[in-house]
């Protein structure tokens, strides 16, 4: 789990984090593991870069619009943000996927754990929703998300394992300045690992419910 304290203060952007308070602590250390966070420059993303890297996690923040990215990097307490790479990438392209994996490869020679956090999804009313808008909000929601994984989940497995958490959360909704002093985002998280050697067994993994940073540790 994320300590509240691990979390952006009032000196940052008090608006949309307003339950936070000072102080970085955490309760695992994630010293050594390197983590993709997808959307990092929305208000979970920023949340979970300063998490993790207060956890001292090195991240990979991406998404796309660079300034949301460099938010996400103030955010982060003055000792951790050298542990953010900022990477403005579309999940919805194969390119930009495979270049965030390159990049914290080349940093880390490694990834230990890939969020599933971007999402845009349809504006419009429920009964106003057109066919298109639809498909579009399927796609970033369910294609790119499974395109992702199966791109992460290739890296991990050659290089021995890692964790693909996916994010769901009614937060975004709620406003666009939110004020609640409960956010609750859902992780679910896959281990990815490499096949088993020829006369082992192994079991099949499956979801589980849990919290960052706890699915790296």
């Amino acid at each position: 789990m994320i300590a509240a304290d691990t979390l952006p203060d009032e000196s940052h952007d008090r608006t949309s984090f307003p339950m936070m308070t000072p102080g970085p602590r955490s309760v695992v250390d994630l010293g050594g593991k390197s983590v993709v966070v997808t959307g990092a420059g929305g208000h979970l993303g920023r949340a979970m870069v300063a998490g993790l890297t207060a956890a001292g996690a090195v991240v990979l923040a991406c998404g796309r619009t660079r300034e949301t990215l460099e938010a996400a990097v103030s955010a982060c307490a003055p000792e951790r943000r050298a542990s953010v790479l900022v990477e403005v990438a579309d999940m919805g392209v194969d390119a930009d996927v495979e270049r965030c994996l390159d990049r914290l490869t080349a940093h880390s020679d490694h990834i230990d754990g890939w969020v599933n956090n971007a999402f845009s999804g349809v504006e419009e009313p429920g009964p106003s929703v057109a066919r298109e808008s639809a498909i579009r909000t399927l796609g970033a929601g369910l294609v790119d998300v499974m395109a992702a994984t199966q791109a992460a989940a290739r890296r991990m497995t050659a290089s021995g394992g890692g964790s693909i958490v996916n994010v769901s959360s009614m937060y975004a909704k709620v406003s666009r300045s939110p004020r609640c002093t409960r956010p609750a985002p859902t992780f679910t998280t896959r281990r990815a690992t490499a096949p088993p050697r020829r006369g082992s067994s192994s079991t099949p993994a499956t979801p589980r419910a849990t919290s960052l940073p706890m699915a790296f540790g």
